[in-house]
């Protein structure tokens, strides 16, 4: 996944992993906020689709940004906000080897004496 480079590719890599219904659950859930909030700079609501963490953005960062909802993130730049938006858990987050590589060396070795 870290090799995509342009939007349609990532959404044909989505539809091979089987999560191309969040993209569209996404982009349905596009509204016109109620109340003064329009007023203020927020008129639109949206659902938050899928997370990629990877090592590094490159390219796929600009591919993904076209997409609804789509965010991508570094390992080292993981927050709570990222993994649970809305402090609500279970958002889809997709895994590149490196990052899981990655955050195994930041953080899986811990020694107990």
């Amino acid at each position: 996944m870290a090799q995509l480079t342009q939007t349609k590719e990532v959404e044909e890599a989505f539809a091979h992993l089987g999560v191309k219904s969040d993209l569209d659950r996404v982009r349905a859930s596009r509204k016109i906020r109620a109340g003064k909030g329009k007023r203020r700079g927020r008129k639109m609501k949206q659902a938050v689709g899928p997370l990629i963490v990877v090592v590094e953005k490159k390219g796929l960062a600009k591919a993904a940004a076209n997409l609804p909802g789509v965010d991508i993130a570094t390992v080292r730049a993981l927050n709570t906000e990222l993994l649970a938006p809305g402090a609500s858990a279970g958002r889809l987050t997709l895994w590149t080897s490196g990052a899981l590589a990655q955050l195994d060396t930041l953080y899986g070795k811990e020694t107990v004496e």
